[in-house]
């Protein structure tokens, strides 16, 4: 499900959601690209300290396991 909520229809066939999807959104969204760059840049920049929250956080071991997968997929598509 959470999947199908990142895909989206782009020239009639599906693409998955990446960073030219995610630029191209933001800047149709009057967001100027080089602020959208930046703040790609800051996500991907302190994945370590959300890696860390999440390690510190009282989640069970295995979903702490899945989020922090799902973190390092995400960060990977931008």
């Amino acid at each position: 499900m959470d999947e199908m909520a990142m895909s989206f229809t782009v020239g009639g066939e599906k693409a998955g959601f990446g960073r030219h999807t995610f630029l191209g959104s933001m800047t149709a969204s009057g967001i100027p690209l080089a602020v959208a760059e930046r703040l790609v840049n800051t996500m991907t920049a302190h994945a370590p300290q959300w890696e860390n929250l999440i390690e510190q956080s009282f989640l069970p071991e295995d979903l702490k396991a899945a989020y922090l997968q799902l973190l390092a997929n995400r960060l990977g598509r931008l």
